[in-house]
């Protein structure tokens, strides 16, 4: 079977991986720039290799592993230094009570041990707390800001939740699917034992991961391996339509056609929806209905002291409420020990939520200026700006709406029926954030379309 990916990011690399596990298979992969990887990807401040997107992913998903194992790098893994955060609210750094879930309280010490709340604050939390409990009642619809309020009142919510959970997607819990952003707490509050697996090996992994020579490493990697497996990767090559035909699809890109028996689109939602606008008219629209955050990563090479900080934080947290255009900052030192040199220290600073853009008319001198001005009222030290890198990601995030698992379904039924099951879907942008849930996609994908057609 001849197959087509188009993307060659991390999706769209796993798709080619998991394909390749078939001899059945012919795969040509489609990328529009000449650098496979998509948000993985590293480059200089100063002296440093530091990440521009992502550098972790979470261990304790089974998908990753079939490929690390395969690729025979499980012994390149490397962990963070440091986990812990800190959550930054009137004026002052609070940390958080170790055993929360994704957050969540789980035991009144989680509530009454909680610094980042005020003392009326803490007896409110724990009394709905308490109350929900007692009650136990059944979860009504998939907002989990609602959710969260009903079981821990708005001021837990607002000043922990939304920082924490909202912040993984550059949004805010109000208006977020709990089904697919904390189905952890779903289970809890509905009484159901954990459904994340359970690392029994003799030394279980930490929470997340990365390589010792960086995300890119899993990149080159799994690349090298595609190629040394006859997968064709064709990169600056732009894929501009699509059309189905009695056999397959053919592919348009570059001004070529090309056919196939089956495509599987790894891109982003708006791409894929752009591209399927005559395929699928109504899977287009629904994914190109999908909101999308757009975020800015200032890396900082920094002189400043930040020692009055435990070595064990990684980061601090700024809640909605705070007047900052700063969402995050990752203390480098902390989180990993070779992002610094003897002169300078690395900082990432986060910033855009869901429909703010303010970070996006900046100039980025301007932008640094102002991100640092504010990382020194926030960590309470002086900072000294040494060299810097600011990285846009313009409409990158997707938006994880309320029932957005069946929207999605819909989307793919409706492909489904348009395509006779020639055409499928993979990204992030279809069961949730992260790595891992881009390969977990990546390998459902491939078992639909390796399916007999319909």
């Amino acid at each position: 079977m001849k197959v087509a990916v188009v993307g060659g990011g991390i999706t769209g690399l796993a798709c080619a991986f998991f394909l390749t596990q078939s001899q059945d298979h012919q795969v040509t992969l489609y990328e529009k720039t000449k650098q496979l990887g998509g948000k993985i990807r590293e480059s200089k401040v100063g002296e440093l290799s530091i990440e521009e997107g992502p550098d972790v992913f979470v261990t304790r998903s089974s998908e990753i592993f079939e490929i690390i194992s395969a690729l025979g790098i499980r012994d390149r893994l490397t962990h963070p230094s440091a986990n812990r955060a800190l959550i930054y609210r009137k004026k002052a750094l609070h940390p958080l009570p170790l055993g929360l879930t994704l957050g969540f309280p789980t035991s009144k010490e989680h509530i009454f041990g909680n610094e980042v709340l005020t003392q009326a604050e803490r007896l409110k939390t724990y009394v709905k707390w308490l109350y929900y409990n007692a009650r136990r009642p059944r979860i009504i619809g998939d907002d989990l800001g609602q959710i969260f309020e009903r079981s821990v009142g708005r001021s837990y919510t607002n000043s922990i939740l939304d920082p924490l959970l909202g912040g993984i997607n550059a949004a805010t819990v109000y208006g977020a699917s709990a089904e697919i952003t904390a189905p952890q707490v779903l289970d809890l509050l509905r009484g159901i034992p954990s459904t994340i697996p359970v690392d029994k090996s003799e030394n279980p992994l930490p929470p997340f991961a990365s390589f010792k020579q960086g995300l890119s490493f899993l990149v080159k990697s799994l690349s090298d391996h595609l190629q040394s497996n006859g997968v064709e990767i064709l990169r600056d090559t732009q894929v501009s339509g699509l059309r189905i035909t009695t056999t397959g699809v053919d592919i348009i890109a570059n001004g070529d056609v090309e056919s196939f028996d089956k495509v599987i689109l790894a891109t982003p939602s708006s791409h894929a929806g752009s591209l399927l606008k005559d395929v699928s008219p109504i899977c287009s629209t629904l994914v190109n209905a999908i909101r999308r955050t757009s975020v800015t990563m200032s890396t900082v090479l920094v002189s400043a002291d930040l020692s009055h900080i435990d070595s064990q934080v990684s980061g601090v947290l700024i809640p909605r409420s705070e007047p900052y255009f700063t969402t995050a900052i990752t203390l480098g030192p902390n989180k990993w020990p070779s992002w610094q040199s003897l002169e300078a220290k690395v900082l990432r600073i986060s910033s855009g939520r869901l429909e703010d853009r303010a970070h996006l008319s900046l100039e980025p001198k301007m932008l640094v200026h102002l991100l640092v001005a504010e990382a020194m009222e926030i960590l309470g030290t002086d900072i000294k700006v040494e060299e810097y890198r600011v990285t846009r990601w313009d409409e990158s995030f997707a938006r994880f709406s309320p029932y957005h698992r069946q929207i999605i379904s819909k989307a793919q039924r409706a492909l489904s029926q348009d395509t006779s099951s020639k055409v499928g879907l993979a990204g992030s942008y279809l069961l949730g954030s992260g790595i891992p849930t881009c390969v977990k996609s990546a390998k459902i994908a491939v078992t639909n379309i390796s399916a007999p057609t319909i």
